[in-house]
C-alpha cells in the first residue's frame, strides 16, 4: 500500500466469475466494487462493500444486475441496473423476443435507493460522475440521441457468428438535472478509455491506437500503442497530455490515476 502497510487478502465467502469497477469510499473507510457471481442457475452482479477496518463485507445491492456505478461527491451512489427478459417466438427455433430495459438510480452507500434518475436502454459505461455532481460522463457503443433499440428486439441466439459489432463509440455525457444527454466526440473502439474528471469541465482520458509500439532492446513489438489524453467539456477541444502520435510511439498508461492532491 501506499503508506507502507501490509495488504491482506480480503475474507469474502463468495466465489466470483469476475470483480471490476473498484471504488474507494470517500471516506478511505471501505473498498466498494461489482461483483459477479452464481446462485443456483442464476447469475448477478451486484455492488459489494468491503470494510477495511475489521475486514467484513455487505451487499449494497442483491440478486440485482447492476452494470456500473460511481460515488456522487455527497457520499451517496448512482449505479445502473439492468433487466431483461425473453419469450420464445418459435418452439424448434433459437428465435427470442428480448425486452430489456435499464435504470438509473441515486442511493445512499448502504443501498438504500433515494430516486431514479433515467429509464431507458443506455447502458453508462463506465460512468464517471464530475466533482459537483452534476454531470455523468460514459462511453456508449449506441448513439444516445438516436438509440438503434427501444428495448423490444427479436434475436436469433443459433446464428452465425452473433450480432453484428458497431464500430462507433460515443464519449458522451449525461446532465443529472436536465436528463440531457450530450455527445462530446464520435470516435471507433479504444479511443476512449478510463475516463477521470479533472475539474468540473476537463475530463483525462487514455487512447488505444492501432499502431505498435518498437522494444529497441529486444527488437520486439507490443500492441496498441497508447496516449494520454485531456477533453474539455464546454468546447469539445482535446490536448494531447502523454504520448507520441508519430514515431515512436508510446505504450499506453493503463489504469492511470489521480492523487489525492
Amino acid at each position: 500500500s501506499v503508506s507502507g502497510k501490509e495488504i491482506t487478502l480480503a475474507n469474502i465467502p463468495l466465489v466470483f466469475n469476475s470483480i471490476s469497477d473498484i471504488h474507494i469510499s470517500p471516506d478511505n473507510t471501505s473498498v466498494y466494487f461489482l461483483g459477479q457471481y452464481n446462485i443456483k442457475n442464476d447469475t448477478y452482479q451486484d455492488i459489494f462493500r468491503y470494510y477495511l477496518n475489521n475486514q467484513s463485507y455487505s451487499l449494497i445491492t442483491k440478486n440485482s444486475h447492476v452494470h456500473s456505478f460511481d460515488f456522487m461527491p455527497d457520499g451517496n451512489l448512482v449505479y445502473l441496473e439492468t433487466h431483461s427478459d425473453s419469450t420464445r417466438l418459435k418452439k424448434y427455433e433459437p428465435i427470442f423476443l428480448i425486452h430489456s430495459y435499464a435504470v438509473l438510480w441515486l442511493a445512499t452507500s448502504e443501498g438504500i435507493k433515494i430516486k431514479s434518475i433515467h429509464n431507458g436502454t443506455q447502458l453508462f459505461d463506465g460512468m464517471v460522475t464530475s466533482p459537483d455532481g452534476g454531470r455523468i460522463a460514459f462511453v456508449s457503443s449506441d448513439d444516445p440521441l438516436h438509440p438503434s433499440s427501444n428495448g423490444t428486439d427479436v434475436v436469433n441466439l443459433g446464428s452465425l457468428g452473433g450480432p453484428i459489432r458497431n464500430e462507433s463509440y460515443y464519449f458522451t455525457t449525461f446532465d443529472m438535472n436536465t436528463k440531457e444527454f450530450t455527445v462530446i466526440k464520435k470516435g471507433v473502439n479504444g479511443e476512449f478509455w478510463n475516463l477521470k474528471w479533472v475539474s468540473d469541465d476537463q475530463i483525462l482520458y487514455e487512447t488505444l491506437t492501432n499502431q505498435c509500439v518498437q522494444d529497441q532492446t529486444m527488437g520486439e513489438q507490443s500492441c496498441p500503442a497508447g496516449l494520454l489524453q485531456m477533453m474539455t467539456i464546454s468546447d469539445h477541444s482535446e490536448q494531447l497530455v502523454y504520448g507520441n502520435q508519430v514515431e515512436p510511439y508510446t505504450s499506453p498508461l493503463v489504469g492511470a490515476a489521480f492523487s489525492p492532491d
